[in-house]
């Protein structure tokens, strides 16, 4: 990453946040992350599909949109918001088409294919499609989806193994957040 894509700032936001819908009683953020060139994060975890998943994504993607404009701002102030969500359900159909576990969603002009802006990204990463073991991972992104997999099963030398510093640091932090919880 250059200097710039960074995280600068991190939140840690609580898991367990009732939402403003009625059926919305899950996590609504679990991360906020923000970058040094002011791009905002919103990451989630979510373990169970919601009907209308896709606009919910929206709905909580706009809030961190809009909440950036306080008094006395302009829309050239305004940050791009990048939207992760790892899921473990299904969200797209399980054909050819859709076999990967990461899709990215942007704004584009139908025809031509032209991106109107990188203010709006989102990610989600099925966990249910990503089927690869230890031994066939191909790049960095697929390390970090096995460790969020099956990184509560792995021992310390395995999550070493898969040759990420990072993996063990953050093996080592969620260690230490278990044991306080103890």
């Amino acid at each position: 990453l250059t200097a710039e894509q960074r995280i600068v700032g991190l939140t840690l936001l609580p898991t367990h946040v009732l939402g403003p819908l009625y059926d919305d009683k899950e996590v609504v953020l679990d991360l906020r992350a923000i970058a040094a060139d002011g791009r905002q994060f919103q990451v989630e975890v979510q373990v169970r599909a919601y009907d209308s998943y896709a606009e919910r994504v929206l709905f909580y993607w706009s809030g961190l949109y809009h909440g950036q404009l306080g008094a006395g701002k302009t829309y050239r102030d305004l940050n791009p918001v990048v939207a992760v969500h790892f899921l473990f359900f299904n969200l797209l159909p399980p054909d050819e088409q859709h076999r990967y576990c990461h899709h990215i969603f942007d704004v584009r002009e139908r025809s031509s294919g032209y991106r109107l802006t990188d203010h709006l990204e989102l990610h989600t990463l099925e966990m249910l499609k990503f089927k690869k073991d230890s031994v066939s991972l191909a790049d960095d992104e697929e390390r970090w989806l096995l460790f969020l997999k099956r990184g509560h099963e792995m021992t310390t030398d395995e999550v070493a193994s898969l040759g990420l510093p990072a993996l063990v640091e953050a093996e080592k932090k969620l260690s230490h957040i278990s044991q306080d919880k103890l």
